[in-house]
């Protein structure tokens, strides 16, 4: 996990057991996130896509700029999510 500066910054190659090591970090951390940045833009487990709704359901104001937009994912193809205004 690599947060600097509000900014958690996660591999896009992170297996589940990697990213389950990350929660407990994460959880602690979770008050400094402003915002979760994707890199690069290629998703090895889709177990990173469930951290990613985690956090923005558990703190709404964190900007995690990979699931605000629809977008083509390398390796999911074309992915939409449904945003709550």
């Amino acid at each position: 996990m690599n947060l600097e500066n509000g900014v958690l910054v996660i591999d896009s190659s992170l297996d589940n057991l990697q990213i389950e090591e990350m929660l407990e970090d994460i959880k602690n951390n979770i008050e400094q996130i402003n915002e979760v940045i994707v890199e690069p833009k290629s998703i090895a487990s889709s177990a990173l896509f469930a951290l990613l709704g985690s956090i923005k359901k558990t703190n709404s104001n964190i900007s995690i700029p990979i699931l605000e937009h629809n977008r083509d994912i390398e390796g999911f193809g074309n992915t939409t999510f449904i945003q709550k205004d």
